[in-house]
């Protein structure tokens, strides 16, 4: 790889190293009482939103095991698509049953973009794995 290439990488390595290192803050931060009781969650739920009382502290605690399999999932190439898929559930689902839509849905969009250098990572995978020499470009990232 030239330094050319390199110094195109960094940029691509930081914004990945920012999106899990939002997605695990936001975990621990997270991790309280108040939270994990689903008292946050049913305070913010939209009212025509049919959820159980009961079923509240299981959606915040998976809210948590998704951001803290984010973080760590978004690095191994094995557990990227299963990533992606809850990324986009978790960001969909906070979109749409949440009250306070507008700014949850300007940070959705902003966390899936910062998906774009692992899905690149995973075409630049692919495309070794299938014999394929020429690299993509990495200012597409």
């Amino acid at each position: 790889m030239g330094r050319q290439q390199d110094f195109f990488l960094l940029p691509a390595f930081l914004l990945k190293v920012q999106i899990t290192t939002v997605y695990a803050f936001t975990a621990v931060s997270k991790l309280n009482e108040q939270y994990l009781s689903g008292e946050v969650i049913g305070h913010h739920l939209r009212e025509w939103i049919p959820v159980p009382v009961s079923l509240l502290p299981l959606l915040a605690i998976g809210s948590v095991c998704a951001e803290l399999f984010l973080s760590v999932a978004l690095w191994i190439p094995g557990l990227r698509p299963v990533a992606f898929l809850i990324g986009a559930c978790l960001h969909l689902g906070i979109v749409l049953m949440l009250n306070t839509a507008l700014p949850l849905l300007a940070f959705a969009l902003m966390m899936m973009a910062g998906y774009a250098p692992f899905v690149h990572d995973a075409l630049v995978n692919r495309r070794a794995g299938q014999g394929i020499r020429t690299p993509l470009p990495a200012a597409s990232v």
